[in-house]
């Protein structure tokens, strides 16, 4: 398997309680986590389902497949050095060849980064990058809007956010990474159903805001959800999570039960 760019991000991470050592969890599988918990609560609520495909507009296997895919892309905006710097012991441990000077460079930009409305604008300045038209665009912006603002605050600014005195290799490496986990999020969940980026719904689901961040605080458990540090493929990652989804639907009281 080719190992992609945004394998070098990280989506979770915390000291160990020695205090000596950083335990991650990247950034894709912290995605797919909570894509994963999405999937298992609307395949278990009829309601739901309906919901969402009613408001939506589309059948309710297109409306799932935009939905896990938006979902997916909550944390776009944490595929920028001035998030992964939060935690510098892991990501100059996943790309080495970050210099120790950079600390003091990025710190001002790095206290004041919010990846939510960060993720909003970078899916709105490179839109076409990902394969959006220029009506598919809109509709892509509101999405995101939604899963983005999965902290209590809708974006609403899709002005662009270049991050200044950071070497241009590793915004680059940024965007790399960003372009990558759209092309294959697509693949996993949109491709299936014959979509593409230019197919975006204009209408979003009323509770996706909501729904996202239940979704998003069960799947950043790490009780439920045991991080993962190593590349694999994404299906077969998704696919090992589903199980663990429903138990922690459960547990967590949103289900009462499995069918």
């Amino acid at each position: 398997m080719s190992v992609k760019t945004y394998f070098k991000y990280w989506a979770k991470a915390e000291k160990t309680e020695d205090g000596k050592a950083v335990s991650f969890h990247l950034l894709p599988y912290h995605c797919l986590d909570v894509a994963a918990v999405a999937n298992s609560w609307l395949r278990e609520s009829s309601f739901l389902r309906r919901m969402f495909a009613w408001q939506c507009g589309k059948t309710e296997e297109q409306t799932l497949a935009w939905v896990l895919f938006f979902i997916c892309l909550h944390d776009l905006g944490k595929l920028d050095l001035r998030f992964q710097m939060k935690s510098a012991d892991t990501v100059k441990h996943l790309q080495p060849d970050l210099s120790t000077a950079f600390d003091d460079v990025l710190w001002p930009q790095v206290k004041k980064y919010n990846h939510g409305s960060a993720g909003y604008r970078w899916f709105a300045s490179e839109a076409t990058e990902y394969g959006c038209n220029f009506i598919s665009i809109d509709a892509g912006e509101d999405w995101m809007a939604c899963v983005a603002g999965h902290h209590g605050a809708l974006p609403t600014s899709s002005v662009s956010d270049t991050p200044p005195l950071i070497d241009p290799l590793f915004v680059s490496r940024d965007k790399e990474g960003r372009r990558e986990l759209v092309a294959d999020l697509g693949k996993l969940y949109l491709a299936p159903q014959g979509l593409t980026l230019a197919d975006i719904p204009e209408n979003v689901p009323d509770f996706l805001a909501g729904f996202c961040s239940v979704c998003d605080w069960i799947g950043s458990n790490s009780e439920w959800f045991e991080p993962v540090t190593e590349p694999m493929d994404l299906q077969e990652f998704y696919s090992s999570r589903l199980p663990i989804a429903e138990k922690a639907l459960v547990a967590a009281g949103v289900l009462s039960s499995l069918k």
